[in-house]
């Protein structure tokens, strides 16, 4: 004897197994909510210092000029842009005025550049100039002069 499925017992069938899941707990439900946060775990970096270095053509005597020439390099970790070198002050001995001495502040040879994270250099082109002052400028004669150049 072969049972047959009604319509009945198909609708009925469904209607308890529906019942069944609601009655053991399945539900679908869900929070909803925002939030924010903040943290300071990064930190910006910081430029460390170029190394400007600086060779003199020649000596300076009162109303002339020399080439001043050198290299900027970046020995630091990050990358530095360099537009220009320019006239700190100058060390002299005593009774040469330092104000005799005027350095033109000058682009790096290639013009304005990034000098990468730890590598590469730059040359740059420069004049000192002494001042003719119309007094006896002798405490200067074959005495040493420091140049303080920056590189910005």
């Amino acid at each position: 004897m072969k049972k047959h499925l009604s319509k009945k017992r198909v609708v009925l069938a469904a209607i308890i197994t529906v019942a069944l899941a609601l009655a053991s707990g399945v539900a679908y439900a869900y929070w909803t909510t925002s939030g924010n946060g903040t943290s300071n775990a990064a930190t910006a970096g910081t430029a460390g210092n170029l190394t400007v270095s600086v060779t003199v053509d020649g000596g300076i005597h009162p109303g002339g000029s020399v080439a001043v020439t050198g290299t900027i390099a970046n020995p630091t970790s990050s990358s530095i842009h360099v537009s220009s070198v320019a006239f700190a002050s100058i060390d002299t001995v005593t009774n040469c005025a330092a104000g005799d001495f005027h350095f033109a502040t000058v682009a790096p040879t290639n013009g304005a550049t990034t000098l990468a994270a730890g590598t590469g250099s730059v040359g740059y082109v420069g004049t000192l100039t002494m001042d003719d002052t119309g007094s006896p400028q002798d405490a200067c004669q074959g005495q040493p002069l420091t140049l303080h150049l920056t590189a910005s």
